[in-house]
């Protein structure tokens, strides 16, 4: 009875933790190279091979976006840039295959538009 206490604890630990793993970023975790994977174009979105590269003091550079700065709050990323008619913003969401990959950010989840981080 006791080892199944303890296996049951140790199995609610492990998901609870992959759980919050994969809904838990800072800037030190995601600061890197991002490359966009997905075959087709979108009519306002990146195209395939675009690169994303996050800082870790909140801004970032892309092909797609330009320069700007970043948000994170929880899994979700805001992107705040400038263009030639002013100010915009883009969200997506970070997110890790099967809970333990290296982070990726979903664009489109159903679709698998998605960058992918490199370094």
């Amino acid at each position: 009875m006791k080892l199944k206490n303890i296996l049951l604890i140790l199995i609610f630990t492990f998901i609870l933790t992959s759980i919050i793993y994969d809904n838990l970023y800072t800037p030190k975790m995601i600061s890197g190279t991002y490359v966009y994977h997905f075959p087709y174009e979108i009519v306002e979105g990146p195209s395939q091979g675009d690169k994303l590269i996050l800082k870790e003091d909140g801004t970032f550079e892309s092909d797609t976006w330009g320069n700007g700065t970043y948000a994170i709050n929880g899994s979700k990323l805001d992107l705040n840039y400038r263009y030639e008619f002013g100010e915009a913003g883009f969200s997506c969401v970070f997110y890790r295959p099967m809970f333990w990959g290296q982070p990726r950010i979903s664009i489109v989840k159903d679709l698998g538009y998605h960058f992918s981080k490199i370094k």
